[in-house]
């Protein structure tokens, strides 16, 4: 069916199995009005109705369809599975809000309902209803349509997200534990898929401003080092690279006269690859440096800045705990590095090469929660 502004939910509650049973059930408890109480009149003249009436309610109500009245008949129990939790839903005050927050343990402890199946039963319908519930007023940032990509039952968990305040571009930082806990995603492998797909979008996105960002750039290699120790292999890599058609900035041969701060950072500006030559404690001078005074720290701020694909080299070099640094250059642990084998000078070269040709190249792999991982905060 295809309408103008006609949304139509398709919700399957049971099983097969389950549905064939509910229905010979159904037929074989509900009771028919006669035939004669269930006629319409249409143009002065009473036709019968082709088809079975019936009608189950509450004491007291009535059922009216084309000018007949009928009464109802109690709810049979098949009708009533939850009936007997009623009062203690209106006791409790549950409105909607608190409904779509109950769970396995507040319905056992505070609805009583000591029944486990009543409770998977009553979760089961619960979740469907989350899924189609309209979150539109709260939900600005298309959070209900981020976990339905992943499929129809992500959607359960959008109300709990919401009222924790996470919006879609949030989950690429969150971690297992705090969906686990915070959202209340019991379910291990429905945490593990939405962080997945939340950090693969995130990475896709940040590639795509690349690309666009280094449609003006004209340098094709900036080489940043600690010239205290970095100093040959930054010139071993100048010479190689041109060589090899690529133009190369090297502050030793590129700067003629001028103030050379400017210069170098105009050149990282316009620099597609960025190369962080990191030999031998490169970092201990940016350790504690907040104030970015250090040249090096500068320079990896400045390549961070304007997205360029940074590519670190390590020349017996140790990475210090992400602590110690700054927090304006984290964001280099996340970059894929190339160790520099002085005994396999061609694989190094090579893969260095690669790297510079491949258009983006942001690190793929996945930042853990646990205590190993790094800390970008």
């Amino acid at each position: 069916m295809n309408e103008n502004n006609l949304n139509v939910v398709y919700q399957q509650y049971f099983s097969k199995k389950e549905a064939d049973q509910i229905f010979e059930e159904l037929e074989r408890e509900i009771e028919y009005f006669p035939s004669e109480m269930t006629t319409v009149v249409v143009f002065n003249k009473r036709y019968p109705v082709p088809r079975k009436v019936s009608a189950y309610g509450d004491k007291n109500l009535t059922y009216t369809f084309s000018g007949n009245t009928l009464p109802t008949k109690p709810l049979i129990p098949i009708l009533n599975k939850f009936e007997q939790y009623k009062q203690e839903f209106l006791n409790c005050q549950v409105d909607g809000d608190l409904l779509l927050q109950l769970d396995d343990k507040s319905l056992k402890e505070d609805i009583g309902m000591i029944n486990g199946i009543h409770r998977k039963r009553f979760m089961r319908l619960l979740n469907e209803l989350k899924c189609s519930t309209d979150y539109s007023s709260k939900d600005k940032t298309g959070l209900y349509d981020f976990l339905k990509s992943l499929g129809a039952e992500y959607c359960q968990y959008t109300y709990q997200m919401l009222l924790n305040g996470v919006q879609t571009d949030d989950l690429k930082d969150m971690s297992c534990k705090q969906l686990e806990l915070d959202c209340g995603i019991s379910n291990s492998v429905h945490r593990e898929k939405i962080l997945h797909k939340a950090k693969y979008e995130s990475r896709l996105s940040y590639s795509l401003q690349v690309k666009r960002h280094q449609i003006s750039k004209s340098v094709d290699v900036f080489i940043s080092y600690r010239r205290s120790n970095g100093s040959h292999l930054a010139s071993f890599l100048y010479y190689y690279l041109i060589k090899h058609g690529f133009s190369v900035f090297l502050d030793v041969v590129t700067l003629g006269k001028g103030i050379f701060g400017s210069k170098a950072l105009h050149n990282i500006q316009i620099a597609k690859n960025f190369l962080l030559l990191l030999t031998t404690d490169a970092l201990d001078r940016c350790k504690g440096d907040e104030t970015c005074q250090d040249w090096l720290h500068k320079e990896i701020v400045g390549a961070l800045n304007s997205r360029c694909n940074i590519i670190p080299i390590l020349d017996k070099f140790e990475w210090p705990d992400s602590s110690e640094l700054p927090k304006d250059m984290r964001l280099i642990y996340l970059y894929n590095a190339v160790e520099w084998h002085h005994d396999n000078l061609f694989a190094s070269l090579c893969k260095i090469k690669l790297f510079i040709e491949m258009e983006t190249h942001i690190s793929l792999g996945t930042i853990n929660s646990d205590s190993s991982s790094v800390s970008l905060n």
